[in-house]
This record gives structure tokens, C-alpha cells and sequence, in this order.
């Protein structure tokens, strides 16, 4: 597992900065701690789903990347 997990982080890290080199993904993000996020947010989805199967992955992840892409951001109580 350890091996997949470091695999499929390097995969989405290479992803994040070819979307970097498009400017389609801000430079300020570290390409690695968004794949390690990304990783976080569907392996978080598929447990939900073994769970509980009325849960929409595809749905889920779509509007995740969605709000993502426009640039949304939750803060936290007391950050501004």
C-alpha cells in the first residue's frame, strides 16, 4: 500500500504541474500537498460509498474539482 500511495501521488503531483504549466492551477498551491489532498478526497468517497452505496462518487468528485477550479475556499471561524 505504501508503494501504491507513493505512485499514485507521484502520478497526480506530475498532473498538477502540467495544470500549473497551463495556468490552469495556481503557483502558489504545492502541486504535492494537492495530490495528497485529492488521494485524501476519494479514498474518504470510496468508504463512504462501501458504506453507504447511495453515495454518488462521480457527482462528489465533480463538484469538489468544480468549486476547485473556481477557486473556492472554506475558512475556517476566525481566519477572515
Amino acid at each position: 500500500f505504501q508503494e501504491r500511495y507513493r505512485h499514485v501521488r507521484d502520478i497526480l503531483t506530475e498532473h498538477v504541474e502540467q495544470g500549473q504549466a497551463r495556468g490552469d492551477i495556481p503557483h502558489e498551491v504545492s502541486a504535492r500537498n494537492l495530490a495528497t489532498g485529492l488521494i485524501a478526497m476519494l479514498d474518504g468517497l470510496q468508504m463512504q460509498w462501501l458504506l453507504d452505496d447511495s453515495t454518488d462518487m462521480p457527482a462528489v468528485s465533480a463538484t469538489i474539482l468544480d468549486l476547485l477550479q473556481k477557486g473556492f475556499v472554506v475558512r475556517g471561524e476566525g481566519t477572515g
